[in-house]
């Protein structure tokens, strides 16, 4: 028989089983949700409540906003019969939560007319009752955290590792939704007259009727709505949230957001947006459902972090995009050196919330731990924060930060893979030959060390094939290397972009749009995919189709450079000669310097508007910036191949060719060079760079 509990408290009776407050003997109504407040606030009499911690009890599978909670006690407070600021039996702590003041006792009946009786909030163990401080409500600087989560961090792993059905393990841990249905007061045993035989029983019975039928429909219609009936296909991890005013604030939220994200696309039923896209939420105080929508993904994943001396307090929550509601939050207590292990346990609960079938290789790399040394991760991710800010001035103490953590973890493969992409991004900037050739080598020194490490990573094989491809000009290696990445990692945008522009520069258009809008799909955020995208179509030769993604993704954001420069060339492809010529001209220097690209546009857009001395006039100056500066080499050939000039245009590759100058990739697709390839010095060039005819 099951125990019944009920609290006493001033004049009050609480029946937890039946859900009835009495007052004097008398019903009290309260409206469930208050209710269910008022039970934690009385479960937990002189411990402080977090206001965190009541709305995921009271709404455990829904997204709720502080307000919600404020009603509730509002609500209390004039049931309790409060006088306003008096706070008899509700206290408020500012900016934390709620306390019961009064005194409770606490009855549990095991057997009729046997009642065992204990103050609220009396510990078996310690044979007595503890206080609030006790129970986790610190006055000092650093909260102090109770333990209990911990267990809870290694069931839910213990959990996923033995495999136990994922509806199984999600019932048995998750918060039972309770319908929302009014709850029934009932008056006591010495009521003289029996409330169901009364005529004020009429209101309570009808309220009863309702209740049990809209309770009956509710557990009807989502018996069958699992979480993983939702169709949940794409989850977008938020920067964590940081409820402390620590240094390293941002990055560590946004360093266990990044970890969640490299951990998660493992997972080849899942499309996880990558970190950049989720970097702009890293301080905003967007709407989480916005968000999803925003993201276009199904769910998101969305946390908290509060550290408190050694220990660390991870909230996690995942949200149902279009629905708004919470499918599950859990709370993770560990020490700082066990955060492998809480990462661990978020992971596996992803997984197994969502019923997703594993194989024993997926399983494996969500659990991957590639390394054991904290202070070595704390550096990592420092190096990921200042790498994912893609500024010129990060980019140094992103190098710092990565070789800190090789020193203390020498095996630390992911800390190689971050040194590659972020060599990589510094040859691409390279203004000069020398520069390029050598941080092109340091990147690929970086991502040979990460795949000695871990041939298994994804990261590392991508990274190398696209160092193959623009620094060496090996294609079968290159493709050998890529293709490798997206076996590994199906779902790893970059993998697919990479192979889309080896693709195209060996010529294979259609290959190479397949590619690149699989890579639009999983990051449809991208600005950089996007414009890439752009620049297939006008390699396919469908302009107007770039035209509409270059418009499309500039809505995002209307300074993203390349985009604009992917709008006026396809305006010139599609002969909007008068639109190519404006977004030409209205071009701004770009990184102090003139800009080349533009220069061509306007020359060839000028042409072909039969303004030949403006064309000339523009290509004249773009062949003194020529001699001056070699990224505008493979630019002033393509322009002087459009207007007719091809011995000029000649000259100008032969130059190119010598440095490798990485524009030359694109000779095969490049419509501005259409005019050469039916001149035999054009097949010379591709036999030369090893390029299919």
């Amino acid at each position: 028989m099951k125990q019944k509990r009920y609290f006493e408290f001033g004049e009050f009776q609480l029946d937890v089983r039946e859900r009835s407050l009495l007052r004097n003997g008398e019903a009290v109504q309260v409206t469930p949700k208050a209710f269910d407040t008022l039970v934690i606030l009385v479960e937990n009499a002189g411990s402080l409540v977090e206001k965190d911690e009541m709305m995921r009890a009271v709404w455990p599978d829904s997204f709720v906003e502080e307000i919600g909670l404020a009603r509730n006690i509002s609500v209390l407070r004039k049931v309790l019969g409060e006088d306003p600021g008096e706070q008899q039996f509700i206290e408020t702590v500012p900016k934390r939560g709620y306390r019961f003041k009064a005194q409770v006792r606490e009855h549990i009946d095991d057997a009729p007319g046997g009642a065992a009786f204990l103050p609220a909030g009396f510990d078996k163990a310690a044979g007595r009752v503890t206080s609030g401080n006790e129970a986790g409500a610190s006055n000092g600087a650093e909260p102090v955290f109770e333990q209990s989560a911990v267990s809870q961090t290694a069931q839910v792993y213990r959990d996923y590792a033995t495999n136990e059905p994922a509806a199984v393990a999600a019932s048995r841990h998750a918060e039972e939704v309770t319908p929302d249905a009014p709850a029934i007061a009932r008056p006591t045993a010495s009521t003289s007259t029996p409330l169901w035989k009364s005529k004020r029983a009429v209101p309570f019975v009808a309220i009863a009727v309702v209740g049990l039928i809209a309770a009956l429909w509710f557990l009807n219609a989502n018996r069958n709505r699992p979480i993983d009936k939702l169709k949940i296909k794409s989850i977008a991890v938020l920067p964590f949230k940081r409820l402390d005013s620590a240094d390293d604030s941002e990055r560590l939220g946004m360093g266990m957001a990044d970890t969640l994200i490299t951990r998660l696309s493992n997972i080849r039923e899942l499309t996880i947006r990558p970190t950049r896209d989720v970097m702009r939420y890293e301080n905003a105080g967007e709407d989480i459902a916005d968000a999803g929508k925003a993201l276009g993904v199904d769910a998101i994943l969305d946390g908290s972090i509060q550290r408190g001396g050694d220990r660390l307090r991870v909230t996690v929550r995942l949200i149902h995009t279009s629905s708004k509601s919470q499918l599950w939050a859990r709370q993770f207590d560990e020490k700082l050196t066990d955060v492998f292990t809480m990462q661990d346990a978020i992971s596996a609960q992803v997984a197994m919330s969502l019923s997703l079938n594993l194989t024993d290789l997926e399983q494996q790399r969500i659990n991957k731990k590639y390394t054991e040394d904290v202070e070595a991760y704390q550096a990592y991710l420092k190096g990921r924060y200042f790498l994912n800010k893609q500024t010129r001035e990060d980019l140094q103490k992103t190098i710092e930060h990565f070789e800190q953590a090789i020193r203390l973890s020498p095996n630390y493969a992911l800390a190689y893979a971050g040194l590659a992409d972020l060599y990589a991004n510094r040859a691409n900037r390279s203004s000069t030959p020398q520069s390029r050739e050598h941080n092109y080598e340091l990147a690929k020194t970086a991502a040979l060390k990460a795949i000695e490490i871990d041939g298994d990573l994804a990261e590392a094989h991508a990274s190398l094939g696209f160092i193959l491809r623009s620094s060496d000009w090996d294609w079968i290696e290159s493709e050998r290397s890529l293709k490798r990445a997206i076996e590994l990692n199906p779902n790893y945008p970059t993998a697919h972009h990479y192979y889309a522009t080896l693709l195209a520069t060996l010529g294979r258009t259609d290959e190479a749009l397949t590619e690149i809008t699989t890579a639009q799909r999983l990051d449809p955020l991208s600005l950089l995919i996007n414009a890439d995208l752009a620049e297939m179509y006008i390699f396919a030769r469908r302009p107007e189709q770039a035209i509409e993604v270059a418009t499309q993704a500039l809505e995002m954001n209307r300074d993203f450079f390349r985009l604009h420069l992917m709008l006026m060339w396809a305006h010139l492809e599609a002969r909007m000669l008068d639109d190519a010529i404006r977004e030409a001209k209205s071009t701004p220097e770009y990184e102090g310097r003139e800009t080349i690209f533009p220069m061509s546009i306007l020359s060839c857009a000028y042409a072909n508007a039969g303004q030949q001395s403006e064309a000339w006039q523009v290509a004249e100056r773009l062949l003194v910036l020529a001699d001056q500066y070699s990224p505008a080499l493979v630019q002033a050939a393509a322009t002087c191949s459009w207007l007719g000039d091809n011995d000029h245009a000649f000259a100008l590759i032969e130059r190119a060719l010598a440095v490798k100058n990485d524009r030359l990739l694109w000779l095969k697709v490049d419509p501005r060079f259409d005019n050469l390839r039916k001149d035999e010095r054009y097949a010379g060039l591709l036999r030369r760079m090893n390029l299919p005819k």
